[in-house]
């Protein structure tokens, strides 16, 4: 730990590492599930892309009949066979986090206070770190609860990234036809080499201005917490009528009343308003202009080769969407990366 009181993301890795195991072996299955799943329906949209654009280009060539139908019939038997595939793994998915996920992450804390002496039990340093690991949980969707989806979304990360580039690595190796003419530069070797660090580092952009707003939730935890906590105990606090008779006696109402009026924390002009019409707001709206802005690129660089000869128009949806999800795929893994240091 530095002494800035900033995690480093090596800590925070180990951290996870340690969240992982224990929660694997409490909730066996789980990751498993979850890693099946995300491979299967990560690779369904980009054989969906690759199939549709032989079917496009077959209609905008040759046109035959019999190659139409087999291309058909092989795009209806992959669909149908992934489909069931993923549904049967989203059932088993579902089974692990509905029976057993969220109970027994509650019990890895019970089984830790078994464990402690009582006098560590009983001291209201205990209590409070307690407490702030179920607020963190239940306000900010952090801690352990947050492990399955960050496990998730990096293996369809992985898993995407790994599918897209299979479907554009011929973008750019297609050589630019001899009647090209001045487009014969989008197949120079140093000007592919350009685009391409362009495209990583508009990525890179996007990810990281995501992630630093996100960081804004972690940077002011305490305030986080402590609206979650009044809200907690005053926010639900008649709903519990074998108590109204004492909430009536000692006009608790009027204690509840305060602290809610008092605490701005989550109200519409509140400390997290005016932070996502501020800092996180712009952060955020950047992230998704860069991605607007990329996914135009992208779009002019395709048409363009596409118009020089360089392949039939069923390529150009293939690579727009390929290309589009390589830069999506590969944010989210660096957006995750971020997430877990957060």
């Amino acid at each position: 730990m530095k002494k800035t009181g900033k995690m480093s993301f090596r800590e925070a890795f180990r951290l996870h590492i340690r969240a992982f195991r224990d929660t694997d072996r409490c909730c066996p299955g789980l990751f498993l599930s979850t890693a099946l799943h995300a491979m299967v329906s990560s690779v369904i949209p980009y054989l969906t892309i690759w199939l549709s654009a032989q079917i496009i280009n077959e209609l905008a060539g040759l046109r035959r009949a019999e190659v139409l139908l087999r291309w058909v019939l092989v795009t209806l038997a992959a669909e149908a066979a992934l489909g069931l595939a993923a549904a049967a793994l989203q059932r088993w998915k579902n089974a692990r986090v509905q029976g057993s996920y969220y109970v027994r992450q509650k019990h890895l804390l019970t089984s830790k206070m078994f464990q402690m002496d009582f006098a560590d039990v009983d001291k209201q340093q205990t209590r409070d770190l307690l407490s702030q690991i179920k607020q963190a949980a239940q306000g900010a969707g952090r801690g352990l609860p947050a492990l399955r989806g960050l496990f998730e979304d990096g293996m369809r990360a992985c898993i995407g990234i790994l599918s897209a580039i299979a479907l554009t690595v011929s973008l750019f190796t297609i050589p630019m036809p001899e009647t090209a003419g001045r487009l014969a530069l989008l197949g120079n070797p140093a000007f592919l080499a350009v685009l391409l660090a362009v495209m990583a580092a508009v990525t890179a952009i996007g990810s990281l201005a995501a992630t630093k707003a996100d960081s804004c939730w972690s940077q002011n935890n305490k305030e986080h917490r402590l609206g979650n906590r009044i809200f907690s105990a005053f926010g639900f606090m008649f709903r519990d009528s074998e108590n109204a008779p004492d909430h009536r006696i000692y006009n608790q109402q009027d204690l509840a009343d305060f602290h809610m009026e008092k605490d701005k924390s989550f109200s519409p002009g509140g400390f997290f308003a005016r932070m996502a019409k501020g800092r996180m707001g712009f952060l955020m709206a950047l992230s998704g202009g860069i991605s607007a802005v990329f996914t135009g690129v992208v779009y002019v660089f395709v048409c363009l080769k596409a118009w020089a000869g360089a392949f039939g128009v069923g390529s150009v949806t293939q690579y727009v969407g390929a290309v589009t999800a390589l830069s999506r795929n590969f944010s989210l893994l660096l957006t995750t990366l971020g997430r877990v240091r957060n």
